[in-house]
């Protein structure tokens, strides 16, 4: 803007004044009053009318550079609005995905709580069971043991003593049977229940660790949105600062090197490269090189304009 508005006012001088117009000394004796049969000389021209027309040019460039400020003002104006925005909208979508996140988690703990309840109880009920069917077996064999005592009371002593032995040998044989099967049952049912509790611990585990990797994920958005939220409200002065890139030797604004670095690396570490890596300029030097900066920008921007 600076060097526009010295090469408007240039066009009357290089300081930008405007330049001297030599003047015509008044005429004297005969030159003044005129000699009989003397030729008059003509009158010089005044060149007022070009004195006239610098001050409408240097008033133009004044125009010019008011109106440049303004804008530039306006477009100061309009990205803080931007920012302000993109960062209310950051904001609520990390909080929107934080929720997201835990609402799983605290789902998929529920669905794994209750299916190790179903389990678990399936396994109970399914032990039950086999309790009842090996009680019910040893009273259909202590029945049948008693209906052939009945039985044999209607023989002869010999034969009943002989018949009760051997019902009294089978009734034993028959509930050591039915104690084995009651052992190996409940043998069973215990290790189906332990291993019930521990398909049920690890589903929790999982469903435990997966609650901490959401929240993980949660903090890291989080912690993403707050880092572009302080790299918005950086001030001005920050931003405008130019550093020298040691990759090319050129000087770049954050804006610049984030844009250039744009696909490679992301906001944080190409902040975090511009502070640690990159040279600081002087002042007068980024004085000087802002015009240059301007046009580089635009030059960028046709490029990706015609890409």
């Amino acid at each position: 803007m600076g060097a526009r508005a010295s090469q408007c006012l240039g066009r009357d001088g290089d300081d930008g004044s405007v330049p001297d117009v030599p003047k015509v000394p008044p005429a004297t004796g005969t030159e003044a009053t005129g000699s009989p049969g003397a030729t008059q000389p003509e009158p010089a021209q005044e060149p007022a009318p070009e004195r006239e027309a610098s001050a409408p040019a240097a008033g133009s460039a004044e125009a010019t550079v008011s109106a440049e400020e303004t804008a530039a003002s306006a477009e100061k104006v309009a990205l803080e609005k931007k920012a302000a925005e993109e960062k209310a909208a950051a904001e609520k979508k990390a909080a929107e995905e934080k929720a997201a996140v835990e609402k799983k988690a605290a789902d998929e703990k529920v669905a794994a709580e209750k299916k190790a309840a179903e389990e678990k109880a399936a396994a109970e009920k399914k032990a039950a069971e086999e309790q009842a069917a090996a009680d019910k077996k040893v009273a259909e064999v202590k029945a049948a043991a008693a209906r052939q005592v009945s039985e044999m009371m209607s023989s002869t002593q010999k034969e009943t003593a002989e018949k009760k032995a051997a019902a009294e040998a089978e009734q034993k044989a028959a509930e050591e049977k039915a104690a084995a099967e009651k052992v190996a049952a409940e043998a069973k049912a215990a290790e189906e229940k332990a291993a019930a509790e521990k398909v049920a611990a690890e589903a929790k585990a999982a469903a435990e660790k997966e609650a901490e990797e959401a929240k993980g994920k949660a903090d890291e958005v989080e912690k993403a949105v707050e880092v572009k939220a302080e790299e918005v409200e950086k001030p001005s002065s920050e931003a405008a600062e130019k550093r020298v890139d040691p990759a090319d030797g050129k000087a770049y604004t954050l804006e610049e090197l984030a844009k250039f670095y744009q696909g490679k690396y992301n906001a944080a570490q190409v902040q975090d490269y511009f502070q640690k890596e990159c040279t600081s300029m002087g002042s007068a030097e980024q004085t000087t090189d802002k015009p240059a900066a301007a046009s580089k920008k635009n030059a960028k921007g046709k490029k990706k304009a015609k890409a």
